[in-house]
């Protein structure tokens, strides 16, 4: 193949818009308390404060935080879940993380470099960025140097590569929780970096041990990282008898496969009394516990709403927050149609399939607060490569409407998943519209994260023009390209009309419903407001302020504006009392 493979600049460069979104911004709001994130910051100071895995000194510290296994021990017995507000005489009682412990591992480096380096000044704040930085941010960027690369193998056309590109890096929910201490871009960077060196093993006909090792780590880190991939490390072992030759290179798949299998065996044996059970069954939490105690760690009835809204929802949808993936199922078929990517296509489809299903008979299926698929994230990369093949078949034949689909589809999950990532990546269930319901009061209102214009003195909506400024510039960077069409139909009429109709859901049909009238949006939508960070640069509160030095002096029309700006965000009672 080798059509549009990029120069290691231009892989250096994609990579670069990335890292200028990942590191501007730092969505981070304490209030939140997000037990995703916290419990696994909680095993990685742990580990590096207190030489043990146990996370009772880390809630000592900084609290209580959920997602936390309680295991009793007595001697000579085996651990047992908390059932009682005290351990009993003779027991000994220690909080673990219930997550997959490798997040918590890569998050090690970095939090010892802080620690050391500020240990008489230590920020639990300034610690979480630096393991953001280094445990998730850094890893994801690595990854997609190669796969930027790679894509280019599958296209003849580099504006379908960098489209396909940056419809993971900025167009989808990957970039949301890049920015988290969590695992769910990590685990897809390791499942489709496993995938990418196993493809071009098949295609050489050859592998080294070295490749060989890692493609077998990756696998499994896959897991070791979010414990429902494992479904994909099944996948990625099974398609690694396929593709390895000679044959005993699987041998070094299976030894690379080893360390990360090993280290999560080692921490399960000492948390929880037995190498091969998670602690589910030990969550402090009793109502957890006990939806993790039906069926297989809660699994047991297969939800046919979650089933659509997985793949559909506004909120929650892969295909709604990243529209331009849904050419990935025809090009997934094409994939199968051809003998030399069918192994490789059954073998991550069909076990990404099954992780679908999985997740849908999950009764947590819906993962709380989160933003798009949260268990479904590692299958990203994966459709954003069947999305490129598809996107190169229709370029064969009709070249500007494969352009028009690539810029147009990306421009709309620059929307629908990347203001999300930017903003919030913590969406309650109840804002089913949030776009309309939350991401248009926050623009409007001033509300923006904490990001790098802060230390500028820069705050609100254009602290974060530099952002809309790089989506715009990655959008005309991936257009401009070499053999492109120049026509104004490919480049801008086109994308534009596939862009609207994309967001038309996201946009149009809410306000028709009327959707910001709902109580339990209007609900969440103040809670959001009041619970932002950095706080006191949003308009309510400046023009508060204004009105309290005014005193007496504050005119009717600043008080009735006030009143209006508490309303639209579902802050009634303080728009009754600015009111008055």
């Amino acid at each position: 193949m080798n059509r549009a493979r990029p120069s290691i600049r231009r892989s250096l460069f994609a990579v670069g818009l990335c890292a200028f979104a990942y590191v501007y911004v730092f969505p981070y709001y304490s209030a939140l308390n997000n037990p995703n994130e916290n419990v696994r910051f909680y095993m990685t100071s742990a580990l590096v404060d207190d030489g043990t895995s146990a996370i009772d000194g880390a809630r000592a510290r900084w609290g209580w935080t959920n997602d936390a296994a309680c295991v009793d021990r007595a001697a000579d017995s085996a651990p047992t879940p908390c059932l009682t507000p005290r351990p009993a005489a003779g027991v000994t009682r220690h909080y673990y993380s219930v997550k997959g412990p490798a997040a918590s591992f890569l998050g090690v480096p970095g939090y010892a470099l802080y620690h050391w380096l500020r240990a008489d000044d230590f920020d639990r704040t300034e610690a979480l960025w630096v393991v953001r930085l280094t445990g998730s941010i850094l890893p994801l960027l690595l990854f997609l140097f190669f796969f930027h690369r790679w894509l280019g193998e599958w296209t003849r056309s580099p504006l379908l590569r960098d489209a396909a590109f940056l419809v993971v890096g900025l167009g989808s929910v990957v970039w949301g929780y890049a920015y988290l201490f969590a695992s769910h871009s990590t685990s897809a960077a390791a499942a489709m970096g496993s995938f990418m060196i196993l493809d071009r093993a098949r295609r050489s006909g050859k592998v080294g041990w070295g490749s060989a090792a890692w493609a077998g780590a990756l696998a499994t880190a896959t897991s070791a990282l979010e414990y429902p991939c494992f479904f994909l490390t099944l996948g990625l072992g099974l398609f690694a008898l396929f593709a390895l030759r000679p044959r005993l290179r699987v041998v070094g798949f299976v030894l690379g496969a080893l360390l990360p299998m090993a280290a999560v065996m080692h921490f399960q044996l000492h948390a929880f009394g037995n190498a091969l059970t998670p602690g589910h069954h030990f969550v402090e939490n009793p109502a957890f516990r006990a939806g993790h105690a039906v069926g297989f760690y809660g699994a047991q009835t297969f939800h046919w709403d979650g089933a659509l809204r997985l793949l559909f929802d506004e909120r929650l949808g892969l295909f709604a927050t990243s529209p331009l993936l849904i050419l990935g199922l025809p090009g997934t078929w094409l994939l199968l149609r051809r003998r030399d990517t069918r192994a490789g296509t059954l073998c991550l489809f069909g076990t990404g399939l099954l992780l679908y299903i999985f997740i849908c008979f999950m009764n947590i299926w819906h993962a709380g607060w989160s933003i798009g698929p949260r268990y479904l994230v590692a299958l990203i990369p994966f459709f954003a490569w069947t999305t490129l093949v598809m996107l190169d078949a229709i370029y064969a034949r009709r070249p500007v409407l494969a352009s028009s689909l690539a810029l147009g589809g990306l421009a709309a999950s620059m929307v629908a998943a990347g203001i999300p990532s930017a903003y919030y990546p913590h969406l309650p269930d109840e804002l089913n519209w949030p776009l309309t319901q939350l991401f248009s009061v926050l623009i409007a209102h001033d509300y923006a994260p904490r990001n790098a214009g802060n230390l500028l003195g820069v705050f609100g909506s254009l602290s974060m023009l530099p952002v809309a400024a790089l989506l715009l510039g990655a959008l005309i960077w991936a257009a401009r390209q070499p053999g492109e069409s120049r026509r104004w139909s490919a480049r801008v009429v086109g994308p534009a009309l596939v862009a609207g109709l994309l967001l038309a859901p996201h946009l149009i049909i809410p306000r028709a419903l009327d959707a910001g009238a709902d109580p339990g949006a209007r609900r969440m939508v103040a809670f959001v407001c009041e619970h932002w960070s950095p706080e006191g640069h949003d308009k309510a509160t400046r023009l508060r302020d204004h009105i309290l030095a005014l005193g007496p002096a504050s005119t009717r029309e600043d008080r009735t504006r006030l009143s209006q700006l508490y309303r639209e965000e579902g802050r009634d009672q303080l728009a009754d009392a600015a009111a008055r």
